[in-house]
């Protein structure tokens, strides 16, 4: 009986021991968290600003804390600038965090900001290519919606700006082109001018590129297959007309002195004739006419021999 008791005691202090250790290793964990520091640099919002105002200040700041984060904590700073109008403050910063057993702290906790008036000044958005169009193309139309906007912000930023543009990255497709795009403030110099934004913030541009095309006059020249029956010639030549535009590309077009007809065949002919001959097109360039009337005399050599001896 007495072995029993003293089995039972034995079993109890190893569960005490079991369930001590346990509490000693959560108690352990548990200051070990506490003392894990997390740096974070997060962006400072503004909430409750007037309207026709603008505020300059930090963007960001650095944000302690200590504790385990979860992926579903979120930690937020911000300043509320509820009935603040114009004129220079120093504000608290303030933190909003979803996990309130997170100890934090925030660098700096308060924070110089200006408050302004916001100056409006009205442009004509200019539509501009930013692309280097291939040799042979062109932009033969650009233009974009709407044609105005409004640039807002501080009086000394908005004073600085000179145009507004919407860019746009034109390809050399022969289609209307059009995109979505966001609108920039330059000043004279054509840098981006910084503290203001654009009202709309985008326009829809449209354009059109198109090939290069040119045209010019070249001369013809027939082309005869060198096969006239023995006893003949080939005599006096008349090409009506005698010249064809080309039209083309600049490089295709320049290349070309002279447009030549396909070749005539004089296998059969033994007294003069008329033909109308097509023209060869050389590539990349359209000819007009694309056939033209060729008179060809034909000669008796015998018969130019016997009116020699006559005379």
């Amino acid at each position: 009986m007495k072995k029993n008791q003293e089995q039972g005691k034995t079993i109890n202090l190893k569960i005490i021991a079991v369930i001590l250790s346990i509490l000693l290793w959560f108690y352990v964990s548990v200051q070990g968290q506490l003392t894990a520091q997390n740096a974070l640099e997060i962006h400072l919002n503004y909430y409750n600003l007037a309207e026709n105002l603008t505020v300059s200040g930090p963007d960001t700041v650095t944000v302690r804390l200590w504790g385990t984060l979860s992926e579903t904590d979120r930690v937020e700073a911000f300043i509320d600038l509820n009935g603040l109008g114009p004129g220079s403050y120093d504000l608290p910063v303030t933190l909003k965090q979803s996990n309130r057993a997170l100890f934090s702290s925030v660098e700096p906790n308060r924070v110089e900001i200006v408050i302004r008036e916001i100056k409006e000044n009205s442009f004509s958005i200019e539509a501009r290519n930013t692309a280097v169009l291939p040799a042979g193309f062109e932009l033969t139309d650009i233009f974009v919606v709407p044609e105005r906007c409004s640039v807002q912000g501080n009086q000394t930023d908005v004073s600085k700006v000179a145009a507004v543009i919407a860019p746009i990255n034109l390809a050399s497709s022969p289609e209307i082109q059009s995109a979505t795009v966001t609108l920039q403030a330059l000043d004279q110099d054509g840098k981006v001018v910084e503290g203001v934004r654009t009202v709309p913030e985008k326009a829809v541009v449209y354009g059109v590129v198109s090939q290069l095309i040119v045209s010019k006059k070249a001369v013809i020249k027939p082309v005869f297959k060198d096969n006239l029956p023995e006893g003949y010639e080939r005599g006096q030549v008349v090409l009506e007309p005698q010249e064809a535009l080309v039209i083309g590309t600049p490089a295709a077009g320049e290349a070309i002195i002279e447009i030549t007809t396909e070749e005539i065949d004089l296998g059969d002919k033994t007294a003069p004739f008329n033909i109308e001959a097509k023209l060869v097109l050389p590539e990349g360039v359209k000819v007009y006419p694309e056939q033209v009337s060729v008179y060809t005399e034909i000669k008796s050599i015998n018969s130019e021999e016997t009116e020699s001896i006559e005379d």
